[in-house]
């Protein structure tokens, strides 16, 4: 929040966490401009295109945090466009109070999703203390998974699109910036032999709560939380273990598996 001299000092872990700020020249979204930290941590205002939701980009791209049209999320059902060598993006949990509120790397990720699994097992699904091992089997597994769709194959599972709640905005094909497809589901819902994956991407897609892109394991969604985070699986069924796995596509997709084993 702003200090007294009307700069941004809050922070979670060590890092500026900006929300929306009082501005008194500029009209935007009822009188609010919305801040996002730059490379030293100073909260900055978003570009203009971004304040007002004016950012002009061809079809298929969408502005990131600094105005820059990227790559949306693909349609549903559809793979990557080719296996690249470039690196993963970087996902954020805006204004989250975990140790860890970012993952790029397949070991970033398995880290944060134990993470946020063992909190929410504990304080949704009354058990406390359960957390997931971390598998090298699992985590090659996953690998290949990613690997396999970033190159073109069908994303494995269905569709899985939560929550009238969610707040993310849609992408051309009218489906939400928030989903993810489930492997091994029964009719109750995920399985411990699930696996998840994700196509995530730097659109920027929400303001509400900080810098929010189009990532499918962050906690702030509210698709990861009910499917995953906090979903009471079965007493019997309880995943035990996880893998993890990144691949980036031709079009700057990061293509990422989470795979649950018992």
């Amino acid at each position: 929040m702003p200090d007294a001299a009307g700069n941004c000092v809050s922070s979670y872990n060590g890092r500026q966490s900006c929300g929306p700020n009082d501005s008194s020249g500029i009209a935007v979204d009822g009188g609010y401009i919305y801040m996002v930290p730059d490379a030293s941590g100073e909260c900055v205002p978003l570009p203009a295109c971004v304040n007002s939701g004016g950012c002009t980009c061809p079809a298929g791209l969408y502005p990131d945090a600094t105005g820059i049209c990227v790559r949306a999320r693909p349609p549903s059902g559809t793979g990557g466009s080719g296996l690249s060598s470039a690196p993963p993006n970087t996902c954020i949990d805006p204004g989250s109070e975990f140790t860890l509120t970012t993952y790029s790397t397949a070991p970033e990720l398995c880290a944060f999703v134990q993470e946020k699994y063992r909190y929410y097992q504990g304080s949704e699904c009354g058990n406390p203390g359960r957390t997931l091992v971390i598998d090298d089997t699992l985590n090659a597994q996953a690998q290949a998974a990613a690997e396999d769709v970033a190159a073109g194959g069908a994303p494995a599972g269905a569709y899985s699109g939560c929550c009238a709640s969610s707040v993310g905005p849609s992408n051309d094909f009218g489906e939400d910036s928030e989903y993810f497809y489930v492997t091994n589901a029964d009719t109750n819902g995920p399985t411990a032999r699930s696996a998840y994956t994700s196509p995530d991407s730097d659109w920027f897609t929400s303001w509400d709560t900080g810098l929010v892109k189009a990532c499918g394991f962050i906690a702030a969604n509210t698709d990861a939380r009910a499917d995953f985070y906090h979903y009471c699986f079965a007493q019997n069924d309880q995943p035990a273990k996880v893998g993890c796995g990144v691949a980036v596509d031709t079009n700057g997709i990061s293509w990422r598996v989470v795979q649950l084993s018992p």
